[in-house]
C-alpha cells in the first residue's frame, strides 16, 4: 500500500525538489518532463518547456514520516496545494503498464512472459526493462517481420543500437551463427536476460560509442542492423566504414521524407534495395551488395 501526496511545481524546479526530498528521508518521487514535439528533417525532436507547471508525486508505504507537514513547514506549500490519495492494491495494478502479444501476421508473435496467450505460433519472447526496443514501435515490428523471414543460418550479425536485443534474438531465432549486439548504453544484463528467456546464447553485448568513436568496429559481417534514424545511420556508416564491412544491411528508424540520402549513399557504395516497407511515416529498408 502507498500514500501519494502530490504538489504542482514549475519543471525546471523538479530535480531541485528531488535533491531536497531526499535530504529529509523521502525517496520516492515521480514526474513527467512537459515536452513539445516538433518534426525536424531527420524525424521528430522535442523541447522540455522547462517554465510548464507540472504535477509531482511524493510515495511513502507505511513510514512515520508526516510528508503534509514536511511539505507545508519546510517547503512552504499551503496545506489546501496538497493533494493526498491513499493507493490501494487495485490502484497499483491499474496503474502497471500492461503489454499485449503482438501477431507478426507471419506466423511469430512477439510475446511479453507471463502475457503470452498464443500457442500456434512461433514466439520471440520479451521483457522489455529499459532498453529502447521494445517491440511495440512499427519499426521494431517491420525489423522483426524482415528478420524472420530470413533464412540466416550460419550467418553473422552485427546489430547497432540494440536496446533490449530484440533484433538480435531475432536472428538468433532464424539460425544466425553468430550476434554482437551494440549499444551506447549499458544494456548487457536485459539483452542477455532476453536471450536467456528465448533459450540463445550466442549473443555478445558491447556498450561503444558508434556514431562519434570512428574505427571501433573492425570485423566482417554478412549482415548489419541500424534500427536508429536516417541521419543517424548515415553518421554510423562513416565513422565505421559499414559498407566495407558486410554485403547486407538492414536501415531503419527512418521518416519517408528523408529516406533519400540514405539510398543515395548506399548506392553510391554499390547497394541495391531489396525490400521496403513503411508503417506510418516510419521507413524500413533491406540493401544488398551488387556484385
Amino acid at each position: 500500500m502507498l500514500h501519494e501526496f502530490t504538489i504542482h511545481i514549475p519543471y525546471k524546479k523538479a530535480e531541485e525538489m528531488v535533491e531536497s526530498l531526499n535530504l529529509v528521508g523521502l525517496y520516492n518521487t515521480y514526474y513527467e518532463a512537459p515536452i513539445e514535439v516538433e518534426t525536424t528533417s531527420n524525424g521528430y525532436d522535442y523541447e522540455e518547456k522547462e517554465d510548464e507547471t507540472i504535477p509531482f508525486h511524493v510515495y511513502i508505504g507505511e513510514e512515520e514520516i508526516d510528508v503534509k507537514a514536511v511539505l507545508h513547514e519546510q517547503f512552504s506549500f499551503p496545506e489546501e496545494e496538497i493533494h493526498y490519495r491513499f493507493l490501494t492494491e487495485e490502484d497499483l495494478l491499474g496503474q502497471a503498464p500492461s503489454f499485449e502479444d503482438i501477431d507478426l501476421e507471419n506466423g511469430w508473435i512477439i510475446a511479453f512472459p507471463d502475457f503470452s496467450s498464443y500457442v500456434d505460433k512461433r514466439r520471440l519472447l520479451l521483457d522489455p526493462q529499459g532498453g529502447f526496443g521494445t517491440g511495440l514501435h512499427g519499426t521494431t515490428q517491420d525489423c522483426v517481420r524482415f528478420i524472420v523471414s530470413q533464412n540466416l543460418s550460419g550467418k553473422s550479425i552485427l546489430d547497432l543500437g540494440t536496446g533490449s536485443g530484440i533484433l538480435s534474438i531475432a536472428a538468433s531465432l532464424v539460425g544466425a551463427r553468430m550476434v554482437e549486439a551494440v549499444d551506447i548504453e549499458p544494456v548487457e544484463r536485459e539483452v542477455l536476460y532476453n536471450a536467456a528467456l528465448n533459450e540463445v546464447s550466442n549473443i555478445t553485448v558491447h556498450q561503444l560509442d558508434v556514431m562519434h568513436t570512428e574505427g571501433v568496429i573492425t570485423a566482417q559481417y554478412d549482415w548489419i542492423f541500424v534500427n536508429i534514424g536516417g541521419d543517424e545511420a548515415v553518421t554510423i556508416i562513416n565513422a565505421q566504414q559499414l559498407l566495407s564491412k558486410t554485403s547486407h544491411i538492414l536501415i531503419s528508424g527512418m521518416v519517408d521524407w528523408n529516406t533519400l540520402v540514405v539510398e543515395e549513399l548506399l548506392h553510391d557504395h554499390g547497394f541495391q534495395p531489396i525490400h521496403r516497407v513503411q508503417t506510418e511515416e516510419w521507413v524500413t529498408m533491406a540493401f544488398q551488395k551488387m556484385k
